[in-house]
């Protein structure tokens, strides 16, 4: 399911919402707030989306991010706060989408 970028900018205030403002800071609470949401919409939207949302200079700020989720997650207790919130609210975007085209499981099953 890809996500465009009016659909990540509502998503990020959700998420902000919660963990709180994301500031321009390259201290560790606001990289893992901005890392969390990245690897959380990673499978959802290309690359240059998420650097299109949070107005970074290279796409390999994304890619760097993306390489350092797993150490992160189980390392950072507030990274992993902050990630299973912005997966929340993919989950819960990816569930509107499909309730929108009126996927069911009964109906697919009744189609195979």
């Amino acid at each position: 399911m890809e996500f465009g970028i009016e659909e990540l900018e509502y998503a990020l205030e959700r998420y902000t919402n919660v963990v709180g403002v994301i500031e321009d800071k390259s201290d560790r609470i606001n990289t893992n707030k901005r890392q969390a949401f990245i690897n959380a919409f990673a499978d959802g939207t290309s690359i240059h989306n998420l650097r299109e949302l949070f107005k970074m200079k290279d796409a390999n700020n994304v890619r760097y991010a993306m390489r350092q989720h797993e150490d992160k997650y189980y390392t950072y207790l507030d990274y992993c706060d902050s990630f299973k919130c912005a997966e929340a609210i993919k989950h819960r975007m990816v569930s509107g989408k499909l309730a929108q085209k009126n996927y069911s499981y009964e109906g697919l099953l009744e189609e195979a």
